[in-house]
């Protein structure tokens, strides 16, 4: 399990790029102006994610058994990791993703602001994620466990699930940069991400 301090920075290293970029992984539902980004998810374990984008697009390497469901408001980027990365094109932003695994999720080129909301972490029993935002988070719900905290830096939340009921809430402003999920091999329970506008 995740959140010893070594695999934690090297998640933050890795993702620093990302910080500085002015967009959003969970940012708000409504399109800002159109301009391509690329999300990866790499690690290992399944993955659904929403994005509000009817014409997302695969590159190269997805495999052919991961697909795209699309609708005409909304493409979902449904497939699988083990040990490799799967990337995907789109417009708009991400609104919703369910995780299981130990995955990592990374959105290069962000192109949509987040005007800040709510935001959930649900389910995944006794999975460890971690969530990094290019702005404040702030701990403003009555929902959090001694082991669910803002940082020091008020740019990144962490914490444990103990099952579907248990739902950690942040109010954060700015975009959510990047999100890392390790879910526990023994639980049937995948963590759920909504950003709440």
């Amino acid at each position: 399990m995740m959140g010893n301090t070594s695999n934690r920075r090297a998640f933050l290293k890795k993702t620093a790029t990302t910080a500085v970029l002015g967009g959003g992984l969970l940012a708000s539902a409504e399109p800002v102006a159109a301009s391509t980004q690329t999300i990866k998810i790499k690690g290992t374990g399944s993955y659904d994610i929403f994005v509000n984008d009817p014409n997302a697009t695969k590159q190269d390497d997805v495999e052919d058994d991961d697909m795209i469901d699309s609708d005409p408001n909304k493409s979902i980027l449904d497939g699988s990791v083990s040990g490799d990365a799967d990337t995907y094109d789109f417009e708009g932003q991400v609104t919703r993703l369910f995780l299981d695994g130990d995955i990592t999720v990374v959105v290069s080129d962000p192109n949509g602001m987040n005007r800040g909301g709510r935001l959930d972490v649900q389910g995944g029993d006794g999975a460890y994620y971690l969530v990094q935002s290019s702005e404040s988070m702030e701990e403003q719900y009555d929902n959090l466990e001694s082991k669910d905290a803002v940082d020091s830096d008020g740019q990144h939340c962490d914490g444990h699930l103990d099952g579907l009921d248990d739902t950690d809430s942040y109010y954060l402003d700015g975009t959510i940069q990047a999100v890392m999920v390790e879910t526990d091999s023994g639980g049937y329970d995948s963590v759920r991400i909504d950003h709440n506008l």
